[in-house]
């Protein structure tokens, strides 16, 4: 099954749908207004998609807000760290994140940064009930310490010892293809009844910016896996790290007070 682009931003909206309502699920019953809080900063790389400019919302927040207008739910969309300290995260069903490097830093983007107790503020959540959505580079936040200019820590596997923002999560990134960025290969659905992939014929052909991963938790449930990796630029050069696994590009997990079950990358993650 080959895409064209169109068709692709629609199978990748109903795959995020999907999680999305995974990550809201647990919370509806208790929550009188279904709400997802979209959280945008970027300490690292600051992505075009998330760039706004005075009276114009990210191409991200356009993306959900006309989720949220077809499924029903209300958004909330910031910047700003300190809404990880305010009573009022506990007002929301999920979380949706497409975020990039030390969250506690102004960095990049120069928008106020969550505190240290604002970050476990927001994994309290979680493993309370907080729905959570990552989207891209999700994983590319809270790299493990000490993330060096040289990004040589980056290639260490970690294990347990992992950033505890990347053990919720369920992997960390590397880094992606360059040479070209974009690369075509055939996604293989592994869960054909995860919700939005019923009747999607497997593999998919895709064209994009994929991945290299590592430190994936052993319970992940992989949701769609790229099947010809090996021949992608980003895998062959990371071939020599055998403990990292490179090969998931969606995936899943359930919380309850730890994780129970398990890019572009995508998670959810609910009770």
């Amino acid at each position: 099954m080959t895409m064209d682009a169109a068709s692709r931003r629609e199978f990748l909206r109903t795959v995020a749908m999907g999680s999305a309502g995974l990550a809201l699920s647990s919370r509806l019953s208790a929550a009188s207004k279904k709400s997802v809080l979209l959280f945008t900063k970027s300490s690292g790389w600051e992505h075009d998609v998330v760039k706004t400019t005075p009276g114009n919302p990210s191409v991200v927040e356009r993306c959900v807000r006309g989720l949220a207008a077809k499924y029903g739910f209300e958004v909330n969309a910031t910047k700003d760290g300190r809404i990880f300290d305010s009573p009022e995260l506990h007002s929301y069903a999920a979380a949706f994140f497409f975020t990039t490097g030390d969250l506690t830093t102004p960095g990049t983007d120069k928008q106020p940064p969550m505190t240290a107790a604002g970050k476990q503020a927001l994994l309290d959540a979680v493993h309370g009930g907080l729905g959570f959505v990552g989207a891209h580079a999700a994983a590319d936040t809270f790299h493990t310490p000490p993330d060096t200019e040289d990004l040589a820590n980056r290639y260490i596997a970690h294990g347990e010892q992992s950033d505890p923002y990347l053990r919720m999560l369920g992997g960390e990134f590397i880094t992606h293809g360059r040479d070209p960025r974009l690369q075509t290969t055939d996604v293989i659905i592994n869960d054909p009844k995860f919700p939005g992939l019923e009747g999607v014929s497997s593999p998919v052909s895709f064209t994009d910016e994929w991945y290299s991963l590592k430190d994936f938790m052993p319970d992940i449930h992989v949701i769609l896996t790229p099947v010809s990796y090996t021949h992608l630029d980003v895998y062959k050069r990371q071939a020599e790290f055998r403990r990292m696994r490179t090969d998931s590009c969606d995936w899943a997990q359930r919380m309850t007070t730890r994780a129970e079950s398990s890019c572009d990358c995508r998670v959810t993650r609910s009770t």
